[in-house]
């Protein structure tokens, strides 16, 4: 579409005004009536893309000479190959139906929802609890079978009136997704960043299609190499990372969302001649549960968790005895947690859940906050704090791409499992109460730093 500046004869200004509005109206509805036609096709391209998620777990490496790069092309078509015949099929069809500007808009879409699509059921196909809701200058990639695949793309967007054949599409997915939720070793990654490329090579088209720049800054592509590159992080790295860049949102807290106050003092102490740190957590009352709607004998009692890297061989979880019959307990204990002199206390977390004792089945989570260990260090250790106990939390997108990548290593990885299953506990607890709730970490603000208790 040409602007009305490109127009070779003269306009009245109020004229002008008035086709630049309406041009500008037309593109909005264009570009919204492409994104509703482009939906249309989102399923279709989940069932393609789970297949390739399907596909790229059977490739693996066997031996310890690694895969040729022959070997790695073949891989990569085999992995595309129903996406890419779906891709041909569509195309085909809709290049002789739009105008090339229309087009150009539904290549767009297609490509944020087959990135967006990659993320969630192939990257992070989300964590494994049965509780959850479901869903939880490029170069040309080298070799023959990435030429046949990106050939017939070049051809689609020609616009030419000839028809592009398209390859029988493979099976529909059925059954076993639970294979795309295992993780991905580190050729399965590499072989994706391969398929990725390949992607973005088919829809620029060899300049027929989307720009490069549009491809390579799309924050949908820039979400997904992201996460990818997490997959090379050790645990550690990431409950690092997941606690230092953890964002809070607790500035206000609704009446229907407190569930009352825990009263606790943490004091860090770093020993003087091997430089190990302890951590000396008291948590001394709760009050005001009533928040929560109690039915029969009410005995509450508290978890308290550290998380953060290098614990795999130390104590990280403490419980408090029960009491019974009050929505106001005193506890009066103490826990000692103890930290590497390879530590920082601020890589470290300590999470503390209130729960209602229930014999014979699984205690009730009643609700849950957070103190990092920088803070507690900021208020020194020498007066209680009270911490807001809520079930409504907030958490960073971030913080869920790590959470994703960790539940897939609980199979393995002690540390990783107990931490999935502690927030995805509270996750699922949140998400009972209000299903428009998301996962939450609550913790204090710093307005509520400054709360402290005598």
């Amino acid at each position: 579409m040409d602007t009305v500046d490109n127009f070779s004869f003269n306009l009245h200004d109020e004229t002008r005004e008035q086709l630049t509005e309406l041009q500008v109206k037309l593109k909005d509805a264009v570009d919204t009536l492409v994104a509703s036609f482009a939906s249309e096709f989102e399923e279709d391209v989940q069932r393609n893309v789970l297949e390739m998620g399907r596909l790229l777990q059977r490739c693996n490496v066997s031996g310890s000479g690694g895969r040729s790069m022959e070997q790695m092309e073949a891989d990569c078509e085999n992995c595309l190959r129903p996406l890419m015949d779906y891709f041909e099929l569509v195309l085909s069809a809709q290049a002789n139906a739009c105008e090339k500007t229309v087009l150009k808009r539904l290549l767009k879409e297609l490509w944020k929802i087959t990135m967006q699509n990659t993320e969630k059921f192939v990257v992070l196909p989300g964590v494994l609890d049965a509780k959850l809701a479901p869903a939880m200058g490029l170069t040309t990639p080298r070799g023959t079978a990435s030429s046949k695949l990106i050939g017939g793309a070049q051809s689609l967007f020609s616009h030419v009136g000839h028809n592009v054949s398209a390859s029988k599409l493979l099976q529909d997915f059925a059954g076993d997704s639970s294979t795309t939720n295992r993780g991905l070793t580190p050729y399965q990654c590499e072989l994706l960043s391969s398929c990725l490329e390949t992607i973005q090579v088919y829809f620029y088209a060899g300049g027929r299609g989307l720009k490069r720049s549009f491809l390579e800054r799309s924050p949908e592509l820039h979400n997904l190499q992201q996460a990818l590159s997490l997959y090379s992080q050790s645990t550690d790295t990431l409950l690092k990372d997941f606690i230092t860049s953890e964002v809070f949102a607790m500035e206000a807290i609704s009446p229907d969302d407190a569930c009352g106050y825990l009263n606790v003092q943490v004091e860090v102490f770093k020993h003087p001649g091997t430089g190990e740190y302890k951590v000396i957590v008291k948590v001394l009352s709760a009050s005001d549960l009533g928040g929560v709607h109690i039915s029969g004998v009410f005995r509450p009692f508290v978890e308290v968790y550290l998380f953060g890297p290098l614990l795999a061989d130390r104590k990280r979880r403490f419980t408090t005895k029960s009491r019974s019959g009050t929505i106001s307990p005193l506890f009066n204990e103490t826990f000692v947690f103890y930290l590497s002199n390879r530590s920082d206390p601020e890589w470290y977390e300590l999470q503390f859940i209130v729960k209602d004792y229930c014999f014979g089945r699984t205690d009730r989570l009643v609700s849950t906050s957070v103190l990092t260990l920088s803070q507690a260090l900021d208020l020194g250790g020498s007066a209680p704090v009270r911490l807001p106990l809520t079930r409504r939390q907030t958490q960073l997108e971030a913080g869920w791409t790590v959470l994703r990548i960790l539940s897939q290593r609980i199979a393995t990885d002690e540390v990783a499992r107990e931490f999935v299953r502690v927030k995805t506990d509270c996750c699922c607890y949140c998400t009972s109460v209000n299903a428009e709730d998301a996962y939450v970490t609550p913790s204090l603000s710093h307005s509520q730093l400054d709360a402290v208790s005598s």
